[in-house]
């Protein structure tokens, strides 16, 4: 019975031994890696790790492994961005070295509360994080979703579209309230980088002698972002909704404005928090009501400056 307990003794401790033993991976991230709580994309991030750190892999769960960050902490980290490091004398030697440097590093990443915008953070995002807002409240952002606010003055030319001729162009204006919504990773159907705008706000459209002014509410779902360099290059498309504020007088009648719905797309250029960019609406109702002969149809083209000065 002694001998029996004796090697079950010996059993538990090496099982002990072997799962306390961790692998060494290497971060193989663009910039950095972030370490979350729990084995989630909604996990709060604890620390970032830097491309290139070395990381005490305990475990591996699915897609997450569950890593060491200073030999008290644990937490969890995307797999697919780690690769782990064959056992030989030299990165032993290494790692010896540069192991309170490693720890150094860690607790400075824990320091800093900058969101990011995946688990694989780039350099673009990491300077939009010090873009300076106006305000900042941070209650909706997440990791996954960043939504901003925003200026918008559009300046341009505008026309109807007259079944019975040409009308003579005129200078149209507008600015808006907007709300930027950035998908930083993807969110169940909706893919990374895709880009939501939705703004409202005051605008002058028709022709020459035959100006509208509207209230205008756009609603533009179908967008992508793409990084080019240091800047942001912004698609977008939706539906353009318009409330007119006056009618139009003629030498024969007088008319009242329709209610407007028409499509809308854009183009942008942003840079931190400033952008500029294209806009074109045209709408399908007829511009003035109770006009029976002639069809009159919105058509808008104008260029946009934008300031983002918050973020929700």
């Amino acid at each position: 019975m002694k001998l029996q307990h004796i090697l079950l003794t010996i059993a538990l401790c090496a099982a002990s031994v072997m799962a306390a033993r961790a692998d060494t991976y290497q971060v193989t991230a663009r910039s950095t890696l972030n370490v979350r709580n729990a084995p989630s994309a909604k996990g709060k991030v604890m620390a970032r790790l830097s491309s290139g750190q070395t990381v005490e892999v305990l475990s591996v769960q699915g897609k997450w492994a569950k890593v060491s960050l200073d030999g008290a902490r644990t937490g969890y980290v995307a797999v697919q961005y780690l690769t782990r490091i064959e056992e030989t004398n030299e990165r032993v030697e290494h790692e010896q070295v540069t192991d309170d440097t490693v720890v150094n590093e860690t607790k400075e990443e824990i320091k800093t509360d900058a969101d990011t915008d995946s688990d694989s953070v780039s350099h673009d995002e990491d300077k939009d994080s010090r873009v300076h807002m106006l305000f900042e409240s941070n209650a909706l952002h997440t990791s996954d979703i960043s939504i901003y606010l925003a200026g918008q003055v559009n300046l341009g030319w505008s026309n109807f579209l007259w079944n019975e001729g040409d009308c003579t162009g005129d200078f149209a204006y507008g600015v808006d309230a907007v709300l930027q919504l950035d998908f930083n990773n993807q969110v169940s159907f909706i893919p990374r980088n895709w880009y939501s705008e939705l703004s409202i706000g005051y605008k002058k459209l028709g022709a020459a002698n035959m100006g509208i002014n509207y209230i205008g509410l756009n609603v533009l779902p179908l967008g992508y972002s793409v990084p080019v360099s240091n800047f942001k290059l912004k698609g977008k498309a939706g539906v353009s909704l318009s409330m007119p504020l006056n009618g139009v007088s003629t030498d024969y009648n007088d008319f009242d404005g329709a209610f407007q719905v028409g499509v809308a797309a854009g183009l942008q250029l942003e840079y931190r928090q400033f952008g500029i960019g294209v806009n074109v609406e045209y709408d399908f109702m007829d511009a003035l009501k109770d006009l029976d002969i002639n069809k009159l149809n919105n058509l808008a083209v104008m260029g946009t400056l934008i300031y983002k000065f918050g973020k929700l």
